[in-house]
Formats: C-alpha cells, sequence, structure tokens
C-alpha cells in the first residue's frame, strides 16, 4: 500500500527548498558561479549532497531555480487583465513589474548573468538571457494582454511611418521604459538605489507614453 506524505512532510520539504534556493542564491553571489560547488551550496543549506542532487542534478539546473524564484512574485493578477481598459490594465502589470525589479537580489543575480554567461555557457541552456531581457512570465503577461487590447480596439500599435508593431514589440518598449529607472542603472552602479516601487510616478509616466502612442480613443 502506497504512504501519503502528510502536510507536516511536506511543509518540511517546502522549508527544505527555500534552504536550498537561499543558500545556493548567496554563495552565486558571493563567490561567483563558477566558483561555487553544489559540495559547498548543500553545507550551507543543511542538506546532505544526496538530496541536493536528487533535486538539482546539475549548478546550472539549481541556478535556474535560484533565478526563476526571484521573478515570482505575488501579483493581483496571475492571468492578464481582462481588456477594455489600457489604463487600468497597464498601470497594475507596471506596478507588479517595478516591485519585481526593485527585490533585493534582482539586480546582482543579472549583473552575476552578464558577466559570467561568456565563460559558462551552460547558463545559456539553461537560464539563456531570458532572466535579464525577457523578463519571464511578466513578458508573457505583458504580451498576451497586449493583443487581447488589439483585438478590442482599444489600442492600435503602429511605428511612427504607419508599420505595424508585434505585441511582443510594444511589450519590450513598456517595459524597458519602467526597467530604465529601476534596473538597468544598478547593473552599471552598485551604490544606485533604486525609486521606491510604491512611487506611481515613474509607472504612471510609462503608461502615459504608451497610451499617448497607440491608444485609439476608443
Amino acid at each position: 500500500m502506497a504512504i501519503r506524505a502528510g502536510p507536516g512532510i511536506t511543509r518540511r520539504s517546502k522549508r527544505r527548498t527555500a534552504r536550498i534556493i537561499r543558500a545556493a542564491r548567496d554563495l552565486f553571489l558571493a563567490r561567483g558561479y563558477d566558483k561555487t560547488s553544489l559540495a559547498q551550496i548543500a553545507k550551507e543549506a543543511r542538506v546532505s549532497t544526496g538530496t541536493l542532487f536528487k533535486r538539482y542534478p546539475s549548478k546550472a539546473a539549481l541556478f535556474a531555480a535560484v533565478t526563476a524564484e526571484q521573478w515570482q512574485l505575488d501579483v493581483e493578477y496571475a492571468a492578464p487583465p481582462p481588456p477594455g481598459d489600457p489604463r487600468y490594465g497597464l498601470d497594475h502589470i507596471g506596478r507588479d513589474y517595478a516591485c519585481l525589479v526593485a527585490r533585493p537580489h534582482t539586480a546582482a543575480l543579472c549583473r552575476l548573468i552578464i558577466t559570467e554567461l561568456p565563460q559558462m555557457p551552460e547558463l545559456a541552456d539553461i537560464v539563456g538571457t531570458g532572466f535579464a531581457i525577457d523578463r519571464g512570465p511578466f513578458f508573457d503577461r505583458l504580451r498576451d494582454y497586449l493583443d487581447a487590447e488589439a483585438q478590442a480596439g482599444t489600442l492600435d500599435f503602429r511605428s511612427a511611418d504607419g508599420q505595424p508593431q508585434s505585441a511582443s514589440a510594444v511589450a519590450e518598449q513598456f517595459l524597458g521604459m519602467i526597467c530604465s529607472q529601476f534596473l538597468w542603472p544598478q547593473l552599471v552602479r552598485t551604490d544606485f538605489v533604486p525609486p521606491n516601487p510604491a512611487d506611481a510616478a515613474i509607472v504612471d509616466e510609462a503608461v502615459a507614453l504608451m497610451l499617448s502612442r497607440y491608444s485609439t480613443g476608443s
């Protein structure tokens, strides 16, 4: 007869996983990816190397889990907001994204990837450039939302010369406006303190620019 894991076992497993991710993140940032070993991470996380290898068979897989966890954030919409009010939808996604890129360790992990990716090709295979550029699930959520608004007729994505643009290109523009204020300065200046994401001014400006460029006025 199969034995089902009780809630206590599940909670312990979640705590152990969180401990591993935290230990790996701290060691990667302190020592660099190349100079951090799975044995060091196991020791810091207080787990056996066998337990660590069972969950993460390679260092690259563990690093991918660290970056994926960094992009997790409690947001109002797990799915894109409903279309029909672009100001409302862009405001909510923009504020969520501002909170994300201002989180502790986000800039440091991006900097680590940029620094070590040329020497560590296995990072490109598992993490790729998505952590620093495509912005993971936020990019997908925004792109899908913009597609829905375009289909609803509230937004029309055309370039300055009247050529149609994809929702992906417009999503890059919107997130780029926010990123330029919160994240990119941290990549070149370790002493840069990002603005408080609760300050609405940066997101409000990005939303206003998007609407002035692409709103159909309907």
